[in-house]
């Protein structure tokens, strides 16, 4: 019997037949039920991997920041910036 992605308690036979591979609990906390990029609602098992972003949109985002080559977080990809927080904090963000 397979266990949750997030909390590892055994999922039941009505969890199970739902195919995003979460329990109830962790299903009612995921925040994001649409990916943060194309707003499309986020197919049932890419629920689990708590990106906010489709297969697609992960794919096509950077994943090392343009200006320090430090591995971006989940969490700073779906900005698009392609920087990590530290650098885009640091960016000068006014038009000249």
């Amino acid at each position: 019997v397979p266990d949750c992605a997030y909390c590892h308690q055994q999922l039941g036979a009505n969890e199970m037949r739902w195919g995003t591979g979460l329990c109830a609990d962790c299903y009612a906390r995921c925040p994001k039920k649409n990916c943060n990029i194309c707003q499309r609602p986020l197919p049932k098992k890419q629920l689990l991997w708590r990106s906010g972003l489709c297969d697609r949109c992960y794919d096509t985002c950077d994943k090392n920041c343009k200006m320090c080559d430090a591995q971006l977080g989940i969490e700073e990809m779906h900005w698009r910036t392609g920087l990590c927080d530290m650098c885009y904090n640091g960016c000068d963000k006014v038009c000249r």
